[in-house]
């Protein structure tokens, strides 16, 4: 069983099917109330998860905000496209949904366990750098933009042993 099969609990010769009909979102951007953001870990064939990072020097993962009308998969396939060149994506799992206040606004946040044979990365005008995390890596080190970011990040290496 392949690392990234051990990590989202897929058995050998299953297959994971997410279609847009089988998870929604709403997608109003503008709504008053709640923004959705959505953020992809995505993991390579060598069991590494890209993070960013941001200007201010915090690290994150690829992601971004529905637009108005979007399905959630061709918002998370669009933002990770934009901010890293990644057009190879399979999106293999919901890891965590969450919400938080951040500059006054409620936001809904679903995070995706996804994969690409991709390791080139073409950063967008948002970030500053990319780095590819290995499993022995320390994360505390790293200045996550919030520390479920590393919670995920670490718990997803953990499943992956």
């Amino acid at each position: 069983m392949s690392t990234l099969n051990r990590v989202a609990g897929i058995q050998p010769h299953s297959q994971v099917c997410i279609s847009p009909e089988s998870v929604y979102f709403n997608t109003m951007s503008h709504h008053v109330l709640m923004q959705i953001v959505q953020q992809a870990i995505i993991f390579n064939r060598q069991g590494q998860i890209l993070i960013l990072r941001r200007p201010e020097g915090v690290w994150q993962f690829a992601g971004g905000r529905l637009e108005e009308g979007e399905r959630w998969d061709d918002g998370l396939r669009r933002e990770v496209r934009e901010e890293t060149g990644i057009t190879d994506l399979e999106i293999v799992s919901v890891l965590m949904v969450d919400n938080f206040e951040w500059q006054s606004q409620q936001l809904y946040s679903a995070y995706f366990l996804c994969r690409t044979p991709a390791t080139i990365v073409q950063l967008s005008p948002e970030h500053i750098e990319y780095r590819w995390l290995n499993c022995d890596d320390d994360l505390q080190q790293i200045s996550f933009w919030h520390h479920n970011l590393r919670a995920l990040a670490e718990r997803v290496f953990l499943e992956s042993l």
